[in-house]
């Protein structure tokens, strides 16, 4: 997977970072996913699975 850019790798950081606070709520947990949806990027169903 070399072929991530630098850029996309900063926002899979952010990503990461979200998924690591919705993991506690919830009602974030919609407004995330949404949020996700909307940058494009799909996390892996494995990652979604607390």
């Amino acid at each position: 997977m070399s072929l991530i850019s630098r850029d996309q790798k900063i926002r899979l950081s952010k990503i990461n970072t979200i998924w690591q606070q919705i993991k506690s709520s919830d009602r974030t947990n919609i407004v995330c996913r949404t949020h996700i949806r909307g940058t494009g990027i799909l996390p892996v169903p494995e990652t979604i699975a607390t």
